[in-house]
């Protein structure tokens, strides 16, 4: 009985996280087109993707391996088409970035966050 009521709970746990996950305010991707007021995504699940930039967006590098203690700031200079870059919306029903995480790897390295489907 108790095995029963485990594994009804784990089920429902992926489901709601499988639903949570696809209404995320995130998305990965490598950078088709920049602008000075917008970003395109490419991502590999939803196609291209727009996101609206403004004065309030921030932008960080996404470090991926050592060393750690590298600075994490990161401006909108750092965008560049090929980039691999994590976008965080304001929330899930608008394209609004609030943070824009950009990775430092080379386009295509072992450790670019992209690389799996650059392919």
């Amino acid at each position: 009985m108790w095995a029963r009521k485990i594994v009804f709970v784990g089920l429902a746990l992926v489901v709601v996280g499988s639903v949570a996950d696809a209404r995320s305010a995130r998305m990965v991707g490598a950078v088709a087109s920049v602008t000075p007021n917008s970003l395109d995504v490419m991502t590999k699940s939803e196609g291209m993707q727009s996101v609206r930039l403004d004065n309030r967006t921030e932008y960080m590098k996404w470090i991926t391996h050592k060393p750690w203690q590298e600075s994490q700031q990161a401006n909108f200079g750092s965008l560049s088409v090929g980039r691999c870059v994590e976008v965080d919306r304001r929330s899930a029903d608008t394209n609004d970035a609030k943070r824009v995480w950009v990775s430092t790897e080379p386009i295509g390295s072992l450790y670019d966050p992209c690389r799996s489907f650059r392919r």
